[in-house]
């Protein structure tokens, strides 16, 4: 019932949408860039490295930084990396800087889900909170690679569908700012 919530749900509809649409159409990208299939698939390797760094960077860096400055770097970051995908050429490290930026974002983006609706909402419903926002969370992953074929389809390339990305990540990023301080869980429980 609060503000806090919906933008939550809102925050992590857009990202997965984003961020789970190029995960499935990255190497199509690639290849349309022309880039080689060969290269496409390697930068992909490079990913699924980064999934696993972007976990542990982010679970230190919301140890130690307000959460959602944190999360606001990592979309603005993938907000940058699909903007990349548009000027990508072969031989350039840019598909490299995509992979790991990408990678970043993937693999805090859950992450993030679940330390946020602890901090802003408490654990006393924890599950029930955590379900509705996963749930958005999942209707992301289903809509974006959709998006992304269709935008391919109808336009014979993907980039309006890497600039609708960008500005969903974008979006993404601003709301965060405005999810403010995390209520006083301890305070509340001395009361």
């Amino acid at each position: 019932r609060t503000a806090t919530f919906w933008k939550l749900i809102a925050i992590f509809f857009m990202v997965s949408l984003s961020l789970q649409g190029i995960v499935v159409h990255l190497v199509p990208i690639l290849i349309d860039e022309s880039l080689s299939p060969d290269s496409a698939a390697a930068y992909m390797s490079v990913f699924g490295a980064f999934i696993i760094f972007g976990r542990i960077a982010c679970g230190y860096a919301i140890d130690r930084v307000f959460a959602p400055w944190v999360g606001c770097g990592l979309f603005l970051a993938s907000a940058l990396a699909a903007s990349l995908l548009l000027i990508v050429e072969p031989g350039s490290l840019l598909p490299a800087l995509i992979a790991v930026l990408f990678g970043f974002g993937v693999g805090s983006e859950l992450d993030l889900l679940g330390y946020m609706i602890a901090r802003y909402f408490g654990l006393k419903n924890f599950g029930v909170l955590y379900g509705y926002a996963f749930s958005a969370f999942l209707l992301g992953i289903s809509v974006g690679p959709l998006f992304l074929g269709v935008v391919y389809d109808t336009a014979g390339n993907y980039h309006i569908g890497l600039v609708i990305i960008a500005a969903l990540l974008v979006t993404s990023a601003l709301i965060t700012l405005t999810l403010g301080a995390f209520p006083n869980w301890l305070a509340r429980q001395d009361q």
